[in-house]
Parts: structure tokens; C-alpha cells; sequence
């Protein structure tokens, strides 16, 4: 999906996640994914929560993508822009949290002012939808409301077999939210359907307990009852460990592979993973698109998300 988008000018896709779950509605642009953060609260929450995703809030290196975002985000909302330190105020130490050279800035006039000695914080579109910036305090501007960020992820590596697309997660988690990451890509985690793809995802991810969409509704009979994919394809093909799955403890409703050796089997495990006290990748696994969804552009697809 993020070459074909490429191909076509950068233009805009939603990806729509399921509104009941509040999970963002991510839009594609030259390569890279941006929403609308769910927390709505001060700068370093938002940044926070595009972290956990893998990304940061927005850095935007030019007029151009700061027009897209105005178009695509007109609300005051902050972005990735922060003052490292107020030895050089007001203009001066100004950084993207992302690391990105700051290569373009789109002040409004009189702008950074630090007003009250304390605007540290980037903040686009205060008092008019015009894709200015202001100097803000953390918790934004005007001061008696709360903001979303607007939360850009970099596209990953992506390995391609039999007409679909995967990758490791750039973050580490527990099992949702290494689901959450994959949706931001428009996919989930990933679903294995033969013997031979389990194969290839064996020879391409060689790493040790890598999450996989598998998983055990609640409610399930203990312990082989149940198990789905999270992406709604059938469950046509398993390949458990001998043993596998155990229900060793009553929150062992996810599936991980390559535990212990590097044997493409699978385990049910808890939530965060086995062994425990580590942090682990999952595989995410996304379809290419096909010719009527690129005509179709900016149409919404539907995503499920489960809940924790």
C-alpha cells in the first residue's frame, strides 16, 4: 500500500480504525502516516502517545506538507516543534522531537514570543485555521481547553511474499499495542495460513518470540478453544508446539512464535509476552491494495482492533 500511494503524487488514504474503539484514523502522505492523536491534553502526552506507536509528533519539513496538514487538520493542534533549552530566547534552541533537522518554520508574525517566559512548545493553527505556528505552553493555547497532537510515523522495511506485505514492529509492547502499530500501516498482526508462508516468515524474521495475530477471545474453553485471527480470516493452519497451547496461566490468550529456538512453532502466552521481563517485536502483515481501492482514494477501511 505505502508504494502505491507514493506512486500516485503522495496522495492522501484514510485508514479508517473502528470508531467504537477510538482508535486514530491515519492518512498517508509522502511516505509517511499522520492523525490526529487520541489524547487530548498537553504536549507531552500527545508525544507520548505517538511514541508508544512508533513515531513522534509531526515534523514538517516543508510549505508543502505544512499546506497538506492544514488541509487535512484544520484545528489548532501540536506538533513535533520544542524549545531544548532558554538560553537563546525566543528564537533560539528550537528542535524537533523526531531528531529531523529543523529545515522549515512557519512562524506567525511576532512569533516565538515566549509570552510569560514559559512557551516552549510548537502549536499550529492557534485563533485561525491558517497553518500558522505559535510558541505555547505545554498544555497549548488558549490555556483553558485541551489539544490533540498530530502524530507522523516513518514507513517501515518491508518484505513482500505472495501478493501481501510484512515487517516487524518499530516498537515494542504488549500484544495490543503492537496491534494498535499495525493498524497505523493499515494491516494487522500478522495471519499464517500454510506451512509454506510460516516458512518464509521463519527464513525473513529470524528473531526470537515475535507476536503474531493469533489470539483467544475471552470466554474461550481452555486451552485450544476459540483461537481466531485478528485480521477475521479463517484459522486454516496451526502450528503449536508440542504441548502448545497449555493455558499455563489464565491470561495466556496470545500467540507468539519462536520461543526458545528459532523453529517458526507457537506458544500461547500472556499479554506482554514470554519469557517475562522482556519487550517484543510482533510481525505485522499488511495486503496490497488493489486496483479499485487506488481509484477509490481517501474511501475509509474498516479495521478491527481488539480490545484489551
Amino acid at each position: 500500500m505505502k508504494t502505491s500511494v507514493a506512486c500516485l503524487g503522495c496522495i492522501a488514504v484514510a485508514l479508517a480504525a473502528n470508531s467504537a474503539m477510538g482508535a486514530p484514523t491515519w492518512y498517508a502522505y509522502d511516505g509517511k502516516y499522520y492523525a490526529l492523536s487520541e489524547t487530548s491534553g498537553d504536549w507531552t502526552q500527545t508525544e507520548a502517545e505517538a511514541v508508544k506507536l512508533g513515531g513522534h509528533l509531526v515534523a514538517i519539513d516543508s510549505a508543502q506538507e505544512n499546506a497538506w496538514l492544514l488541509s487535512t487538520f484544520p484545528q489548532s493542534a501540536f506538533i513535533g516543534l520544542y524549545q531544548t533549552s532558554k538560553d537563546d530566547e525566543p528564537a533560539g534552541n528550537w528542535a524537533w522531537s523526531s531528531g529531523d533537522p529543523v529545515a522549515y518554520t512557519n512562524w506567525r508574525p511576532g512569533q516565538p514570543d515566549d509570552y510569560l517566559g514559559q512557551n516552549e512548545y510548537g502549536q499550529i493553527n492557534v485563533g485561525s485555521v491558517d497553518g500558522l505556528w505559535d510558541d505555547v505552553d505545554v498544555i497549548g493555547f488558549p490555556e483553558d481547553q485541551t489539544y490533540e497532537g498530530i502524530m507522523e510515523v516513518a514507513d517501515l522495511t518491508w518484505f513482500t511474499y505472495q501478493g501481501h506485505k510484512y515487517a516487524l514492529t518499530r516498537t515494542t509492547g504488549d500484544w495490543a499495542d503492537l496491534e494498535a502499530e499495525a493498524q497505523v500501516f493499515g494491516g494487522h498482526l500478522a495471519t499464517i495460513n500454510s506451512a509454506d508462508e510460516n516458512a518464509w516468515l521463519l527464513s525473513t524474521f529470524p528473531q526470537n518470540s515475535l507476536f503474531i495475530g493469533l489470539y483467544q477471545p475471552d470466554g474461550s474453553s481452555e486451552p485450544d478453544g476459540g483461537w481466531s485471527w485478528v485480521s477475521g480470516e479463517p484459522v486454516t493452519y496451526l502450528n503449536w508446539e508440542p504441548g502448545q497451547p497449555d493455558g499455563f496461566m489464565a491470561e495466556d490468550n496470545y500467540a507468539m512464535m519462536n520461543i526458545g529456538s528459532l523453529n517458526g512453532q507457537w506458544h500461547d502466552v500472556g499479554p506482554t509476552g514470554w519469557p517475562l521481563g522482556s519487550a517484543y517485536q510482533g510481525i505485522i502483515e499488511v495486503p496490497e491494495p488493489t486496483t479499485s481501492i487506488l481509484i477509490l482514494l481517501g474511501a475509509a477501511l474498516g479495521l478491527r482492533r481488539k480490545a484489551r
